[in-house]
């Protein structure tokens, strides 16, 4: 009995709505409207990779010499010149070795000096002189060492850029080879992407590309500079790099910045449509196409969106101009007055798009 009185109620309830009408259903009245459409595109390929823009220096700076850090000089978001003292080491320690070294090459310059003079005499050998020289020599390289040792207790700015990370204190033990700070450089960016193994061989230094920007909707110029000729094992991808290009600066990109890069694959022909042409109705996309002197909204399947355009998997026939930017007023069957067309295309290279991404 209740399996029976749920199933009246869905049929009462399609009753209901067939009677108020679906949302945008066109009134009887309907006047003419002016329009503005375009068509749709075909475009052969390219395919898009998730990439990073990153800093073209980068640097983990460690010191050369132990000891324990006296002072720190920067932070995070410090900007910094080449040759700037970031971090100092307390000196004591080296100082002590100076002397030590100090004294040891004096006693050897003195004991050189006292063999040297018995030699000449005749009272010691030349086997003697020749230790007493050696000594000397030793000693003395000794105290080159320590000294040169004495420059390394600041640690510098390798070039000009931004702190990006600090690790230590003052008063924590600096070793060497384990990084204090991180930075990267101010000057030219570039752009890192792993891409997956089956486009090995396919890509090459040269090649052109195009940087896509989603938070801005820009897009940049950049040329392949190197290609790992190695896929990695366990991701199964391997990585190239790129470079802007000059006569396309990457103005207000900061290092780390997700971009995609979309690279030229000729393939088969596909269509592509302006994002403002689609309307949404619950769970599916369609589009209104100029049908003589009315409008029909015509149902699509839809591919992936770039920039502006979106790729065009099933739907009405390329020969169809497409309503741009329909407002919810408008319904099938709508009338139309004076139409206006307008010239669009995709804003990459005539290119078609098949992402990759689903192979990370």
């Amino acid at each position: 009995m209740k399996r029976i009185t749920g199933v009246l109620a869905v049929w009462l309830g399609l009753a209901v709505a067939a009677c108020a009408g679906e949302p945008g259903e066109l009134p009887d009245n309907a006047e003419p409207i002016d329009v503005v459409v375009s068509m749709s595109v075909a475009a052969p390929g390219v395919v898009t990779a998730p990439a990073t823009v990153i800093a073209e220096q980068q640097a983990e700076l460690a010191t050369r010499v132990s000891g324990t850090i006296r002072r720190m000089s920067v932070d995070i978001g410090a900007q910094v010149a080449a040759g700037d003292a970031l971090a100092t080491l307390d000196t004591g320690e080296i100082d002590a070795r100076i002397e030590s070294a100090q004294a040891a090459a004096q006693l050897a310059r003195q004991w050189h000096k006292r063999i040297a003079a018995l030699a000449t005499d005749g009272a010691a050998t030349s086997q003697e002189l020749d230790d007493a020289t050696a000594r000397l020599e030793m000693a003395e390289a000794a105290l080159r060492d320590v000294r040169a040792q004495r420059d390394y207790v600041a640690l510098r700015a390798p070039f000009s850029g931004v702190i990006t990370q600090r690790m230590a204190d003052p008063g924590d033990l600096a070793v060497p080879g384990v990084p204090i700070l991180t930075m990267i450089g101010t000057g030219s960016l570039k752009i890192e992407a792993d891409l997956p193994a089956e486009m090995a061989g396919k890509l090459s230094a040269g090649d052109l590309l195009s940087v896509y920007r989603a938070e801005t909707s820009g897009r940049y110029a950049a040329r392949l500079t190197r290609v790992v000729p190695a896929v990695e094992r366990a991701s199964r991808r391997f990585r190239i790099e790129a470079q802007f290009e000059p006569s396309q600066p990457p103005v207000g990109i900061p290092p780390g910045t997700f971009v995609r890069i979309e690279l030229n694959e000729p393939a088969e022909m596909t269509r592509w449509i302006p994002s403002d042409a689609i309307v949404k109705r619950g769970q599916l996309s369609g589009v209104f196409t100029l049908d003589g002197e009315r409008l029909r909204l015509r149902w699509v399947r839809l591919g992936q969106q770039l920039g502006d355009a979106v790729e065009l998997l099933a739907g009405p026939p390329a020969s169809l101009a497409l309503l741009r930017e329909p407002g919810p007023a408008i319904a099938d069957g709508q009338p139309v007055g004076n139409v206006s067309r307008v010239e669009w295309a995709p804003p990459f290279a005539t290119q078609k798009t098949a992402s990759v991404e689903g192979s990370r």
